[in-house]
Order: C-alpha cells, then structure tokens, then sequence
C-alpha cells in the first residue's frame, strides 16, 4: 500500500515537476518586471494584483483586452513605482508581526505592547491597502473605455462563475 502510493506521489508530482523544470515557462514576455533579465519571468505573474492577490493578471487578460505596448510600458512603471512605495512598508510590516509574535510568546502578557503593535501593524495594512487601491484606480485609468468594458465583463463573468461552484 505504501509503495503505491509512492508511486502514485512520485507520478503525479514529482515526475510533472521535473518536466516543468526542464521545459521552463512557456509563456514568456518581455514585458516581466522585478527580475534582471526580464524575458525570464511567466508573463501572467508580471502584473498581478498588488500582493498577488487580484487573481486573473490584466497581463493574462492582455490579448482579451487588446493591452497596447504603450499600456505595457506604463503598467511596467506603475508597478515599479508602487514597489519603491510600499518595499518599507511592508518591511515594517514584517518586523511588527516578528515583535507582536514575540510578545505573545512572553510568559508574562504585556497588554499595552501587544495592543500598540496590533495598532501599528492595522496602521501600516490600511497605508498599503490605500496604495493597492491607489495603483487600482491608475491602472483602469491606462485602459481605454473599451478595455474597461471587457474587463468588467470578464469580471462579471468570473464573479457569476464562482458564485454557481460555491453554492
């Protein structure tokens, strides 16, 4: 029993992994941002939502959309522009949840601490959630009003999708 689920771990993952590995990303583009070399980033990671977050990239969308290399080239700068904004942010996001867990692991609960941190950390969420939205605004403003339309028809579409599989 162990041996073959072995076998069948080894089939399905391991073995895709490898060929993924060895055939690298087929979709490459040279519009990727954030990597020395820009041709070797997956074109549909190049402009997720802030934090990877949106779901469906506006690159993966770029033919649907008709996404010009002009549109290109400003989506490149604005998402360069927001990781220099936010890079100490999130910096300081990263060393308040170290504190905060830190001050939970006390024997001895400082409730002040532990309530200044959970404000500061809710303070710094709410800085970058205003930048998110932010660059959000400045994306849609890129598009056309056609684009525009696609794309909410596209989300629209995806929203009444998800809705049918989660009822």
């Amino acid at each position: 029993m162990k041996t073959n689920s072995l076998l069948i771990m080894v089939l399905t993952v391991i073995v895709p992994g490898l060929l993924i590995a060895q055939t690298g990303y087929p979709h490459m583009s040279k519009h990727s941002v954030g990597m020395s070399n820009k041709a070797y980033q997956p074109e549909g990671t190049r402009f997720m939502g802030m934090g990877g977050r949106e779901g469906m990239s506006l690159m993966g969308l770029a033919e649907e959309l008709g996404i010009t290399e002009e549109q290109l080239d400003k989506f490149n700068t604005l998402r360069l522009k927001y990781e220099k904004e936010t890079a100490q942010l999130k910096t300081d996001l990263r060393l308040i949840n170290i504190e905060l867990k830190s001050l939970w692991m006390e024997k001895e609960l400082d409730k002040d601490k532990i309530i200044e941190k959970v404000k500061a950390r809710t303070r710094i969420m709410g800085q970058l959630a205003e930048k998110r939205a932010e660059v959000r605004i400045q994306k849609r403003d890129i598009l056309t009003a056609e684009q525009r339309k696609r794309l909410d028809r596209h989300k629209a579409l995806r929203e009444m999708h998800h809705r049918c599989w989660d009822n």
